[in-house]
């Protein structure tokens, strides 16, 4: 028996951490054998690449086939707007780790130990600057905190991501051509399909809808979003779970009375053949 969704996810994010943290134990060896960080940058570039994008592919192919076979009841395929979230996002995971091992590499080297005040000191899961005092002592070993939270921050701002372009691409240009053939037709099959419309707009419209994840390590900032709905065509007002709420977030955004739409559409198009 195959893998839910879930379990494919999940198998994803620990073969990224999985795959992260060797290139980070290189990383740390050719760095404290004296590679710089530039040199670094330039070596491995090429394999955080191939494999941050590699995962971020297979995280947003599951969400978005599971989001267009399963809510909206269409064939899966993806498309240039597709890519071009993939790359998107890709690139922005690159950069953090590559930001991530930087700090932690001049942290670390022996003009940054030796200087007054001390050198600067990061929270690896928020990257945040952590405020130090002089009898703090320099911690100057290498963590690799960031691996887990950038792994599972994909998992989800790369799946909820999929889910909102999808609905996007797919749904929404057929709520919009539902109410404007709504409006121009007056046959009685027509009426019958302006009705159905009508409902939607009521209260089944198709809409993204929050799950948070219910239990005791859910963070009160997520658990007030748990059920929030927004509509499709707010562009900039949802929330894409770690983008906008915090690192590691498991809230996903879920598709809801996206086959609606498409069953208005399926009786306007049905009319059009015979008046």
């Amino acid at each position: 028996m195959g893998l839910g969704y879930r379990q494919n996810i999940q198998v994803e994010e620990n073969r990224l951490e999985l795959a992260l943290s060797k290139i980070y134990k290189r990383i740390q060896f050719d760095l404290e054998s004296g590679l710089s960080i530039g040199e670094m940058h330039t070596l491995y570039q090429k394999p955080i690449h191939d494999t941050i994008r590699a995962s971020v592919t297979s995280v947003y192919v599951l969400s978005a086939k599971k989001s267009v076979e399963q809510d909206i009841r269409v064939p899966f395929f993806l498309t240039e707007l597709d890519l071009q979230e993939i790359r998107r996002l890709s690139q922005k995971y690159e950069d953090s780790f590559l930001m991530s091992v930087s700090r932690e590499a001049n942290m670390r080297t022996s003009e940054g130990v030796k200087t007054k005040p001390l050198p600067p000191m990061y929270d690896p899961n928020s990257l945040l600057l952590i405020k130090r005092d002089e009898q703090q002592p320099t911690d100057t070993r290498f963590r690799q905190g960031f691996i887990g939270r950038i792994a599972q921050s994909i998992h989800g701002e790369v799946s909820a991501s999929a889910v909102v372009s999808k609905g996007r691409q797919l749904v929404l240009p057929t709520v919009r051509r539902n109410r404007r053939d709504t409006r121009r037709r007056g046959t009685s099959l027509f009426r019958r399909a302006a009705s159905a419309a009508a409902t939607e707009e009521n209260g089944i419209e198709p809409h993204l809808i929050w799950r948070t994840a219910d239990d005791e390590a859910t963070c009160p900032e997520c658990q007030a979003l748990e059920g929030t709905t927004y509509s499709l065509e707010d562009i900039g007002s949802v929330p894409i779970p770690s983008e906008t709420t915090h690192p590691r977030c498991r809230c996903e955004l879920e598709l809801e009375d996206a086959d609606t739409a498409l069953e208005v559409s399926d009786e306007l198009e049905a009319s059009s053949l015979f008046f």
